[in-house]
This record gives structure tokens, sequence and C-alpha cells, in this order.
């Protein structure tokens, strides 16, 4: 009787221990998000650093890790004034260095000058070549735009990217700029309408109005876009007549509401951003050469980047692992309901598994 009870408090302990290393991922995973949204964690240093791939001088912030992890990330903010500065970002880059990783964030000037263009590509990749002479294993987290950078980076890099996280990032960049200027998507093959957060329009303006040869034109553009950046309702009819055929190539795409018109309309445009935007565009490429494990986070609701565009690039990476949340704005980490809270926990204990090798 005696030995009976032994075996079954060995076995019950069995599958106590056993139960609880199941559990423990997903409660670090819980821990990780909560910290994200209440931005409360134990204060993370950042300590600039300048670095230098190629004769090409970058600068950046580390974020050092307490844990034993030699796990470096590389988060590449999208298109946004504030850059690697912006409180969000600084959260989120804080969060994952009390989790374990060796975070970098790089200052693309480009970026925060809402001047994006195939140059990232090269600040992407040299901050990967950068950590990867420095640790043995190296991620990136790409939020919106930089996704599509982080890809090409992810290409060119091969084996020294071993994970890429795409949070809000796009596939066809045809298909982006029809939503935010005509808010047309398709979702499985139906299209739908909806109305689209125009910042992605505006920051399209400014990035492009730079690659014009008229500074009228460029002025113009620019003062435009500051306007309906500043009040969304700003009259800007009389600043749009005064372009030349040039620049009204640009006002017109953004004034267009037809989705049959936008890729007639794109091709329209000024050959230097017409080259840069296909540069830019992952549709029709070969993925298959990216070696990265690659997760994808996206808002089942973005009024910026449709969740589909994040559907399309898993398609074309068959090893993808796409995580569609519900309630998720465009790049966030606060989602509103149990069925977000649940996609974006799996998201997150995904991303631990990179920083575990698994």
């Amino acid at each position: 009787m005696r030995r009976r009870f032994l075996i079954g408090g060995i076995v019950a302990l069995e599958v106590l221990v056993v139960a609880a290393w199941a559990v423990a991922p997903w409660v670090e995973a819980a821990r990780v998000l909560v910290d994200l949204a209440s931005g409360k964690g134990a204060a993370v240093e950042r300590l600039p650093v300048a670095y230098e791939v190629g004769g090409r001088r970058h600068r950046g912030d580390i974020y050092p890790t307490n844990g034993p992890s030699g796990v470096g990330l590389v988060i590449v903010p999208g298109a946004a004034q504030l850059g690697k500065d912006d409180p969000r970002l600084i959260g989120f880059a804080s969060a994952l260095a009390r989790a374990g990783f060796i975070v970098l964030v790089p200052d693309i000037e480009s970026q925060r000058a809402l001047q994006v263009g195939p140059d990232n590509v090269t600040d992407v990749a040299d901050s990967i070549d950068w950590m990867a002479g420095k640790l043995p294993r190296v991620g990136v987290a790409a939020i919106s735009y930089a996704v599509g950078p982080t890809v090409l980076a992810g290409l060119r890099e091969g084996d020294k990217l071993k994970f890429l996280v795409g949070v809000g990032g796009y596939y066809d960049l045809d298909a982006v700029i029809g939503f935010f200027t005509t808010g047309w998507y398709q979702e499985d093959g139906i299209w739908r309408k909806r109305q689209p957060n125009a910042y992605g329009k505006w920051v399209f303006v400014k990035s492009n109005a730079a690659r014009l040869w008229d500074s009228g034109d460029r002025t113009l553009l620019e003062l435009m876009a500051n306007q309906r950046m500043a009040d969304a309702n700003a009259p800007i009819d009389a600043l749009a007549q005064r372009l030349t055929p040039t620049g009204r190539s640009i006002s017109d795409l953004l004034a267009n509401t037809e989705h049959e018109r936008v890729s007639a309309l794109i091709d329209g445009l000024p050959p230097a951003i017409r080259d840069d935007i296909r540069a830019l565009d992952l549709k029709g490429r070969d993925l298959s050469g990216l070696k990265a494990h690659l997760l994808l986070i996206h808002g089942r609701d973005d009024a910026i980047v449709p969740a589909g565009e994040s559907r399309k690039l898993a398609a074309a990476v068959p090893s993808a692992r796409l995580f569609i949340v519900d309630d998720l704005a465009h790049a966030n980490w606060t989602p509103q309901t149990l069925g977000g809270m649940w996609g974006l926990l799996r998201a997150m204990r995904a991303l631990l598994d990179q920083r575990d090798g698994a």
C-alpha cells in the first residue's frame, strides 16, 4: 500500500511538473504583453551607438538585456517622424529587452523625414550585418512600411537573419496605395470599401515630393501634405491647381476614388517615383530565398494597411506563420477583446520561441 501511494505521488508530481513546463511559456508571453500594455516595467537603459558597415555610417540605440539571452533583435520603425524616439517604440523595445533580447533600434533619418525609398533596404541590411557580427542569433521586428525593406534586406543577408517579425506590413504596393487613396481593397477576391486612415496618403506625398525636379511642385505638395496632416479637412484645391502636369499626376492619384484606375495612375507618375515604388514592391518577387523564419502580425481592422497584405505575403513565403488579430489598430499591441488578446498572445509566444531558438 505504501509503495503504491509513493508511486502515485511521484506520478502526480511528474504531471504537475509537465503541466508547469507546458504553461510557463504562455505565462511569460502574457507577462510581456502586460508589460507592453502598461509601460510600467523596470527601466531599461538606452545606450546611443554608432556603427559602420561597408563604409556607411549609422546611429541608433542599444537596449541591453538583463537576461542570459545572446539573441539580438533589430527593431525597425516605420515611416514616423519620431523614429527611434517614439514613446511607443521605446516601450516596445524596452519590453523586449526585459524579455531577454538585446535590442538595436537604428536611427533611419529618411524614414523620420517621411522620405522613404529603396536605400532603406541597405539601412536595414547594415543593421542586421552589424548585429550578426556580434551575436550568434539575430532577428528583426519591422513595423508597418519597414516590413517591405526588411524582407528585401533579409533576402540579401541570407543566413545572417534567423527570424523576421512583420507588424502591419505590406506585400502589394499598388493595392496599399489604392486603399489609402480610394478606400477600396480586396478580401477573398471580393472588392470591399471602408474609410482609410489618411496618414498613409500624406506620408506618400511627403515621401515623393522631394523626387520632383520642379521646386514649385515640391513646395506645393509638401504644403498640401502638412495642411492635411494637421487638419483632415483643410482646403487644398487651390494649391493643387497651381501644380505643373508632373505634380498634378500625384494629386490626381490622391483625388481618385475608383480602384480600377489606380494602377494606370501609378504608371503615370514621374519615373523616379514609379521606379522606387517598383523597387520596394514585394508582389511578383521570388521570396523563396528568404531564410529567416517569418512571423506576420496584422490587425484585422487595420485602417492604414489592410490585413490582406500580410495574408498575401504569408502566401508568398510558405513557411510563414500568420497571426490576424481581432480588434487591433495599425502596428498596435493593445487589443480590446478576448479574441484579440488570444491572437496576440499566440504571436508573442511565437516571437519568444524564436528567442529560444525553437
